[in-house]
């Protein structure tokens, strides 16, 4: 909920990860020293020490969403746009199947089976990065 009433806060293009943990972080902090009277607190030091270790945990997510860049360009457009109305436009899969003019056991067969070719796509491009 914080997140979505910071949303104007946020820079278009830059990193959302990064944004995200940032607010958390602070939101935790305050409610550390908010609470700090409490007998069960922790320090902030090991508050501090576990944002760095989700930081660094979270620079992995930068090889993965870059392997899935590339895998979503090899895609055919069919693909792609598919992809696009499903989980860009947050169409049901009814609707799309209705737009396309085919069945929807049709529609959840091909994302399904897209969705085993960019996993198989990203590993291999992760594989080779290593």
């Amino acid at each position: 909920m914080v997140l979505w009433k910071k949303a104007g806060d946020f820079e278009i293009g830059t990193d959302f990860w990064a944004w995200s943990s940032q607010v958390a972080r602070f939101k935790v902090m305050e409610r550390i020293r908010k609470y700090s009277r409490d007998r069960l607190v922790f320090d902030e030091s090991f508050i501090r020490e576990i944002a760095d270790l989700a930081s660094e945990r979270s620079a992995g997510f930068d090889d993965e969403r870059s392997a899935l860049r590339g895998c979503l360009e090899r895609l055919p457009p069919a693909q792609r746009t598919l992809l696009e109305m499903r989980y860009t436009q947050n169409l049901a899969i009814g609707r799309i199947a209705q737009e396309m003019s085919r069945p929807s056991g049709s529609i959840r067969q091909t994302l399904y089976r897209i969705r085993g070719l960019l996993m198989q796509c990203i590993e291999s491009r992760l594989g080779t990065q290593e």
